[in-house]
């Protein structure tokens, strides 16, 4: 934890400076940072994912990040402790990870890998969950970045939801 607060800080301290590195410099340590992040690949990894359970959940009104069972919070629990470089890794083309639907059919040749993906991103900026919220200007219609969201203040304290923000840093 102490580690990722000094990350934290020298992140922002040179996020301040930025303006001053030349562009090429920033893209040499991006590409530095990203191939000691790569993983092998080759490697598979299989999710199973549950419409049910989300539906369930959506009629039961569990929005909270500790009662929801939409497709994003079950992927957080399947993915969570995977190493990094596992998910920064591709294999059979473009898929970071196998999808399966629980009870459904379908073989993963690419369709069911996007739709666990869309699902996912849908469950992460909907309104029935509440780890991230639409940005002022959307609660108040004001036409400037009302497409926006930012994470949720209520949650700051709490632990799951700063795993749940590492976890879409990481399926980034």
């Amino acid at each position: 934890l102490e580690f990722r607060r000094v990350l934290f800080r020298s992140g922002f301290k040179l996020r301040a400076l930025s303006h001053l590195i030349f562009s090429n410099t920033k893209t040499t340590l991006l590409e530095t940072a990203k191939q000691r992040t790569q993983g092998s690949g080759g490697s598979s990894l299989t999710i199973t994912l549950d419409n049910f359970a989300a539906s369930r959940s959506l009629e039961m009104k569990q929005n909270t990040i500790s009662t929801s069972r939409c497709i994003f919070i079950q992927a957080f629990y399947a993915l969570r402790n995977k190493d990094t470089k596992l998910l920064r890794s591709c294999w059979d083309g473009d898929r970071v990870f196998q999808v399966t639907f629980h009870g459904e059919n379908g073989s993963d040749a690419g369709g069911v890998f996007r739709e666990g993906m869309s699902r996912i991103i849908e469950d992460l900026f909907s309104n029935h969950l509440d780890l991230v919220i639409p940005c002022p200007n959307a609660r108040h219609e004001i036409a400037n970045n009302s497409d926006k969201f930012v994470p949720n203040p209520r949650l700051a304290k709490v632990s799951v939801a700063e795993d749940m923000f590492e976890f879409v840093g990481k399926m980034m």
